[in-house]
């Protein structure tokens, strides 16, 4: 951590007085003033929101539905001007992000942009204009529909990173490598009938 000190520093008789014209020594040693701590701006941190489970979800889904919940936060410093959140889905088998429509970020419950009608499996980016306050949080949700063709126990992933600028410094800043969202399971509903 860098820092920085002013200090006054003291100089034989360097003051005249007044009155008597005779010289003092102001100060009458090196004064240091406070201690200014270089720190590093704009930082932000993502994580999977740990309020929102991994999920089992009955397919298809019509209603637009979470598939993923993340928790921004942000540094001690400064505020952050967030400008891209970028977003990738990782399917397995038959759940690929090709049975995700109308795909939505939320930030903090409110639909930012326009809905994809479609998604590719890496890509995705939304562009955004929020302002994530110095120690303050944010919570960025992916909602989609779900189409029929998903096998029972395949499942999908999102996974997000987020970027932006530091308000008074200007330095850019991204959150880590894409960090992974909750998994979603597909299943098939079903009814059970006995005499």
């Amino acid at each position: 951590t860098d820092t920085l000190v002013g200090t006054l520093i003291s100089s034989t008789s360097n003051t005249q007085r007044l009155s008597s014209l005779g010289y003092i020594t102001v100060p009458s040693s090196n004064i240091s003033g406070n201690t200014l701590i270089a720190a590093s701006a704009s930082s932000i941190t993502l994580a999977k929101t740990a309020t929102y489970a991994a999920q089992t979800t009955a397919v298809p889904q019509t209603s637009s539905y979470k598939l993923a919940s993340f928790t921004l936060s942000g540094n001690n410093v400064e505020d952050v001007n967030l400008d891209t959140v970028a977003v990738n889905f990782t399917g397995a088998a038959s759940f690929t992000a090709a049975d995700l429509t109308d795909v939505v970020l939320k930030i903090d419950g409110a639909v930012v942009g326009s809905p994809k009608g479609t998604v590719a499996a890496t890509g995705e980016s939304y562009s955004i204009s929020k302002v994530l306050p110095k120690n303050g949080t944010m919570v960025l949700e992916v909602w989609a529909t779900i189409g029929s063709t998903v096998t029972a126990a395949d499942t999908i992933m999102a996974e997000m990173t987020v970027s932006g600028v530091g308000a008074l410094s200007s330095v850019a800043s991204t959150t880590a490598a894409m960090v992974d969202g909750q998994v979603i399971t597909a299943a098939v509903g079903s009814i059970t009938a006995t005499l």
